[in-house]
């Protein structure tokens, strides 16, 4: 109380001041502890040690300090001097330590409120500047632009936010975005959970990330898992902007695995001119394959390769060979059809062709050879409603027969092979493919990782 007393007449001695100081003195006579208020537009509190008094403000008064409080009024400590703090609590040492510690069983422990500077302002040298703990959430935080704003100057793990929690380490919201976080050299957000999700973002965009060297990175350290798992929307997960690529895969395994109850993948090329490529398939393997297609495949286009054969198990030795025939290659998109027929006692036969075959072709060229005896066969009749007449100089003469067609279609007449054509200005100088012991440019189709398309994505 002798303090106590102490500071209130240092209050009435200096009414031209706002501050009131108060002194501690040290008696060697009872070594008792006392304090140094510091009272200059705002209120300060220094130490760890308490103002022993059982005393009790009345309900409707101003709580005091070094008593026991319980009044039901609202106590304020108001700081009207520019740049002024309201009320500061500095605890010097001791890793337990509290500058100013508030508690409450419903309501808020610690509640600051600024017009135009900072409501709550908290410094540790060593340790946390602000520690939160609650029954629902630790920490809330309302603001105008920012709920939350954390710095760090320190180099290392260190963080600007730390938080943690059985449910959520952090929940925000916001009407533009519930985090934003940035760094110069580390983790915009680093985020881990034992059991659950490390970041969990819902909203038009659930999670926006920018960074010079990742925008967003996740690492699973178990298997089983996903280190990035897209759920709902229209995409689950979408790549846009890349100076390279939209998204990139690399496994010693599966680079992209896509499955779909319709399209395991949709890809487009989407250049109008030049010469682009909606896949590119490479080995790099001798004996491997660009593409594997298990099941049927339709190709609505037109198809170009070096070489193709069919391949089958062997018929003589299915478990160890494989059986391979070349295609039959024409400059003319040239339709077979081929039979045999025997003629009658007067050596006449008409063969039926299919009902399409007059629409489909034109410009039709026939082979015919005699079969078992020596005999002449020819084209008595052409094909006239999709049928011809053979004619041997012999009765009932077995002959083996071939006619062929050119495509007429709208799409063979939009799409003919063109023969001869002359390189595009990439593709001069270079040669597709480059044989053993020869020398030139082999032509490169392949995109690389260090290719980089104009432009930079917009951020939302």
């Amino acid at each position: 109380m002798r303090v106590m007393n102490f500071f209130v007449r240092a209050i009435r001695a200096s009414k031209e001041d706002i501050g009131v100081q108060s002194e501690r003195v040290s008696r060697s006579d009872d070594s008792r502890a006392s304090r140094r208020a510091l009272l200059t537009g705002g209120l300060a509190l220094a130490g760890a040690s308490t103002l022993a008094s059982t005393a009790k403000a009345a309900n409707g008064q101003a709580a005091k300090l070094g008593v026991a409080n319980t009044a039901t009024a609202t106590t304020f400590v108001t700081n009207t001097n520019a740049n002024g703090t309201g009320l500061t609590g500095v605890a010097n040492s001791g890793a337990s330590a509290t500058g100013i510690r508030g508690n409450s069983n419903s309501g808020t422990g610690v509640k600051g409120t600024s017009t135009s500077g900072i409501g709550v302002l908290a410094t540790s040298t060593s340790n946390e500047g602000i520690n939160a703990t609650g029954g629902y959430a630790g920490l809330r935080a309302t603001g105008g632009t920012y709920g939350v704003i954390g710095y760090t100057s320190g180099s290392g793990t260190t963080y600007g936010f730390y938080t943690s929690g059985s449910a959520y380490g952090l929940y925000a919201n916001g009407v533009s975005r519930g985090v934003y976080a940035t760094s110069s050299s580390g983790y915009g957000v680093y985020a881990a959970s034992s059991s659950s999700y490390g970041v969990y973002g819902v909203g038009v965009i659930g999670l926006y990330a920018t960074g010079s060297s990742y925008g967003v990175y996740a690492n699973l350290s178990g298997g089983g898992g996903h280190a990035v798992h897209g759920q709902g929307g229209q995409y689950a997960v979408y790549g846009a902007g890349g100076g390279t690529a939209g998204v990139r895969g690399d496994s010693a395994y599966v680079g992209v695995w896509g499955e779909g109850a319709t399209y395991g993948a949709n890809v487009v090329a989407t250049a109008t001119s030049g010469q682009n490529f909606a896949i590119y398939a490479e080995t790099r393997s001798s004996t491997g394959f660009a593409g594997y297609f298990k099941g049927n495949v339709a190709v609505a286009g037109t198809l170009s390769k070096t070489a193709g054969s069919f391949r089958i198990d062997h018929p003589l030795d299915p478990e160890h060979k494989w059986l391979q025939h070349s295609f039959v290659e024409s400059p003319d998109m040239m339709n077979v059809y081929n039979g045999n027929v025997t003629t009658n006692a007067n050596g006449l036969a008409v063969v039926k062709l299919p009902a399409y075959f007059g629409a489909l072709n034109r410009d039709f060229r026939y082979q015919l050879t005699v079969i078992g005896k020596m005999a002449q066969a020819i084209i008595d009749q052409k094909v006239v409603n999709n049928q011809f007449r053979i004619r041997t100089d012999q009765g009932n003469v077995e002959v083996s027969w071939q006619v062929t067609g050119i495509r007429q279609d709208d799409y063979a007449k939009e799409h003919p092979i063109v023969v001869e054509l002359a390189k595009s200005k990439a593709e001069t100088g270079s040669v597709q493919f480059l044989a053993k012991g020869k020398t030139g440019r082999q032509m490169r189709l392949a995109p690389s990782a260090s290719d980089s398309a104009p432009g930079t994505p917009e951020a939302p």
